[in-house]
C-alpha cells in the first residue's frame, strides 16, 4: 500500500514537474519587457514612472524630449516627482539646449550634469529601482525592461560617470 501511495504522488510529481519549472525559470530569469510606441504610449510610459519611481537616475536629452513634449510636461514630471520625494539626478547631452536647460531650470530640486561632447546620446535612458527605460525620440518608441541585475548593470555605469563629472549643478 505504502509503494502504490508513493508511486501515486511520484507520478503526480512528475506530471507538475514541467509547470514549475517553467513558473522557475519565467521568476528568476526571463526579465519583463513592456514596449511604448507613439507619442501617447511614451507619454503613458511618462506617467507610469513619476507614479512609480523612487528615485530616478537618467541619461537625458532635453533636445529629444522637448522635440516631443512642452516645457510644461516637463515641468509636471519633475514636480510630480519632486512632491513624493524622488531623487532625480540626470545626465544631460552635451548640446546647446542642455546647456540652455541648466541655467534656466530652477522650478524643481534636480540634480544636472552635461556630459562630454564625445558622449554620443540617441536614446533616452531612465533608471529607476528593478527597470530600465530606453525611449528613442526619433523612433518614437520606448522600452521598459524589468529585471534586477540589467538596471544594477546601468546604475552602475551611471554612478560611474556621474561621479568622475565632478560636483553637479543643483537646480
Amino acid at each position: 500500500k505504502l509503494l502504490a501511495t508513493a508511486e501515486r504522488h511520484r507520478k503526480s510529481l512528475a506530471r507538475a514537474l514541467p509547470d514549475m519549472m517553467s513558473v522557475y525559470k519565467n521568476a528568476l530569469h526571463t526579465p519583463g519587457v513592456t514596449t511604448y510606441q507613439g507619442v501617447e504610449e511614451i507619454r503613458q510610459l511618462y506617467e507610469e514612472i513619476k507614479e512609480n519611481a523612487h528615485y530616478l537616475k537618467s541619461f537625458w536629452s532635453p533636445r529629444g524630449f522637448f522635440n516631443m513634449f512642452t516645457h510644461r510636461d516637463d515641468l509636471l514630471f519633475a514636480a510630480r516627482l519632486q512632491e513624493r520625494g524622488v531623487k532625480i539626478n540626470s545626465l544631460l547631452e552635451y548640446d546647446p539646449e542642455s546647456t540652455k536647460y541648466l541655467k534656466t531650470k530652477h522650478d524643481i530640486l534636480q540634480n544636472l550634469k552635461i556630459l562630454p561632447k564625445e558622449y554620443n546620446m540617441t536614446i533616452n535612458t531612465l533608471i529607476f529601482g528593478t527597470k530600465v527605460a530606453l525611449i528613442s525620440f526619433d523612433n518614437l518608441f520606448g522600452l521598459v525592461i524589468d529585471n534586477r541585475e540589467i538596471a544594477q548593470f546601468h546604475e552602475s555605469m551611471f554612478d560611474n560617470l556621474w561621479q568622475s563629472l565632478g560636483k553637479p549643478s543643483k537646480t
